[in-house]
């Protein structure tokens, strides 16, 4: 299949519709080993990140000799790096693509690396990601505003290692209620709102470089790696700068990056000097 090309269908329609798209080569695939190894320098300083207060470093399997099998997720770190905003966050073709959807300038909320090594890496239970952000349950309105959440592959993905499995046309459930197991996740069993995941689940299979986007309602999960091969992807929220009132009001205290703007006037825009941590001093302080 050749690259998807932004103009070539409507994005906004299929997303509204079936809920889901996935974008082929949004990433210069010769970016791919750069983008990976920044993600292998933030592994390796993961502490000094926290101690400059920026953690949200979740470690999986602490003693593992790799750095990229330590953690399955570096959360905000990867948005104090000039190399990974530039190529990943405000690409052009990042942001033309966000455009055709939200037609608007965006912001960029929460979200990071997930990782997961070979043979290992947690099971995340079928949820909304509504849900996720503590957005009540509220029936299917065509008109909610869309937020634009995003996987973006840096390794192949795989249902067997793992990829994300998703049920298309489910965000017309509208935003239901989710039980929380123990400290987990809060999930749902799809069961309950008519949906066999082991027949309606689509495996979004992905290459590097690929984007993955999908309706916050969409019903979503993703198993352990079952391979022989690391994944490891990039995950967020886009939001329209007209949307963020609406955001602030669902979650009044949610201050995370402070709904950092991408883009201005169509332009992106480079990472503010003040959530810039640059790797000399990262290095500085290992040394």
């Amino acid at each position: 299949m050749k690259r998807d090309e932004i103009r070539d269908k409507n994005w906004n329609r299929e997303l509204l519709d079936k809920g889901y798209f996935i974008f082929q080569g949004l990433l210069n695939r010769d970016d791919i080993p750069i983008i990976k190894e920044r993600v292998r320098f933030i592994a390796e300083h993961a502490d000094i990140y926290e101690r400059l207060g920026i953690g949200h470093v979740k470690e999986d399997q602490p003693n593992a000799r790799n750095p990229l099998h330590r953690f399955y997720r570096l959360n905000s770190p990867a948005y104090h790096n000039e190399t990974l905003w530039k190529k990943m966050i405000s690409n052009p073709r990042t942001v033309g693509l966000v455009r055709s959807i939200l037609q608007d300038d965006f912001c960029v909320n929460a979200g990071g690396f997930f990782l997961k090594p070979p043979k290992h890496g947690s099971v995340t239970p079928w949820h909304q990601d509504s849900a996720a952000w503590n957005m009540p349950p509220a029936p299917y309105d065509p008109h909610e505003p869309v937020m634009f959440d995003f996987w973006i592959a840096i390794d192949r993905a795989t249902k067997e290692n793992g990829c994300l499995q998703l049920i298309p046309f489910s965000q017309k459930l509208g935003r239901i209620a989710h039980q929380r197991q123990g400290n987990k996740l809060t999930e749902v069993d799809p069961r309950d709102h008519g949906y066999n995941p082991e027949q309606d689940a689509v495996a979004c299979e992905m290459e590097p470089g690929d984007i993955l986007v999908w309706h916050q309602n969409a019903l979503h999960y993703s198993g352990p790696n079952r391979s022989d091969k690391q994944r490891i992807g990039l995950a967020g929220t886009f939001i329209a700068k007209r949307d963020v009132p609406w955001m602030r009001a669902i979650r009044p205290g949610n201050k995370y990056l402070d709904y950092l703007p991408v883009c201005e006037n169509g332009h992106p825009l480079n990472l503010p000097k003040e959530f810039l941590i640059d790797e000399d001093q990262i290095m500085a302080m290992a040394s």
